[in-house]
């Protein structure tokens, strides 16, 4: 079984088209896009909007990352529109905006994805830890760590966030 995995897109729309050439090239047998389609760059409605179509075209899988939650969490009304808070935000609220505040799509992603291989292994996707999207894994943590953050073993568990390889 060909898996393809990509994350932390980011809203690179150039980099995006170039790693889908590489998918289409490949064929796998499935693909997950594993968290922050959106936010940071300069094309989030568009990279979404691609996801989205090979979604419900080809059937890949979107899993949230923390990005998606941090551009979520404009909707919330209580959150203040100026001052040191609205700073840290200030570029998700602009993705918000470019996504016309549309959260259909990224409401619907799952935190975590698993299923079990044709030879009946699991699989197990998530953006960082199963505890969190926003909880790293770093390749040098001790293996009890590791376990607490993954949860029980999967034979193959695939995460990202980190923007790290290992």
């Amino acid at each position: 079984m060909k898996l393809a995995i990509i994350s932390d897109i980011h809203g690179n729309l150039p980099a995006l088209y170039t790693a889908l050439e590489h998918i289409d090239q490949w064929r796998p047998d499935g693909v997950f896009v594993n968290g922050d389609i959106v936010n940071r760059g300069p094309w989030p409605a568009e990279c979404l909007a691609l996801m989205e179509e090979r979604r419900q075209t080809e059937g890949w899988q979107l899993i949230r990352g923390n990005h998606e939650d941090y551009v979520i969490s404009n909707t919330n009304p209580r959150l203040p529109s100026s001052g040191p808070e609205f700073e840290i935000r200030r570029n998700s609220y602009w993705t918000y905006q470019k996504l016309h505040g549309d959260m259909r799509v990224l409401r619907q992603m799952p935190n975590l994805i698993s299923f079990a291989d044709p030879g009946g292994a699991e699989v197990r996707l998530t953006h960082a830890s199963t505890r969190s999207n926003r909880e790293s894994l770093f390749s040098d943590m001790a293996d009890a760590v590791l376990r607490d953050k993954i949860g029980p073993m999967p034979a193959l568990f695939a995460t990202a966030h980190t923007h790290r390889a290992f």
